[in-house]
């Protein structure tokens, strides 16, 4: 709960169901032993995978097993307050680089239309650079099955990082499968413009040798080919 709403409204929630006051810090300082537990725990299977001990993988739905893999990473800004457990002073800004997964699945609703649904959503968060999320989101990538996935699609915005990532984590898991990262595009006459950019299975000689289709926003109904434009 404290995870969600503000330690001091967490405290008076829990309250009500308790036969004691709790105080919003203790409830802080139970915050922080859980979450220097798990830290440990972590710290602990991310030493066991570099040394070559790969984790179990998470149980799967039979229907999931030939979903493709989903996964994508970007850095995020989240504001920290200056002490810990104290609402005062200036705020602060600070990056959090975030990793997804999830398994791509269908669903059909009442109506009898098959839609696209997400299974299995697991979310790697790390307080640091891009060197931090590597051994972090490849830890659960395995557990979510990379080495066997059908299928795996890598979505990032073509950060320099986040291909670095690519190239060292999953370049040999992905090989024979999709990949693809959104980047903005540039539309004639008319700046830059969200967009979209794909491309076929990587090849090993580079990021695909040949050029790429960027898809113009949609309201401009326009197309370009680009080669290579994130190198």
């Amino acid at each position: 709960m404290a995870v969600f709403v503000p330690f001091a409204t967490a405290a008076t929630l829990l309250s009500w169901y308790s036969v004691a006051s709790i105080s919003p810090r203790a409830l802080w300082g139970w915050v922080q032993a859980a979450g220097q537990r798990a830290m440990e725990q972590l710290h602990e299977q991310l030493q066991a995978v570099a040394q070559g001990q790969m984790p179990t993988e998470e149980p799967l739905a039979t229907e999931l097993g030939a979903a493709p893999l989903l996964l994508g990473a970007d850095g995020v800004m989240v504001p920290f307050r200056p002490e810990g457990g104290q609402p005062r002073g200036k705020i602060r800004w600070r990056e959090i680089k975030v990793g997804v997964l999830a398994r791509l699945g269908q669903h059909r609703t009442r109506t009898g239309k098959v839609v696209a649904r997400l299974h299995q959503r697991r979310l790697v968060a790390v307080l640091g650079d891009i060197e931090a999320l590597k051994p972090r989101l490849w830890l659960e990538a395995v557990r979510q099955g990379i080495r066997t996935a059908p299928q795996v699609v890598w979505l990032s915005d073509g950060a320099r990082g986040l291909w670095r990532l690519y190239d060292e984590r999953l370049a040999a898991y992905a090989t024979g499968a999709s990949w693809t990262f959104t980047t903005p595009c540039s539309t004639s006459g008319r700046g830059r413009q969200p967009g979209w950019m794909g491309a076929p299975p990587r090849r090993a000689g580079g990021l695909a040798g040949h050029g790429t289709a960027c898809g113009m926003a949609s309201r401009t109904g326009s197309w370009q080919t680009w080669s290579r434009p994130w190198i």
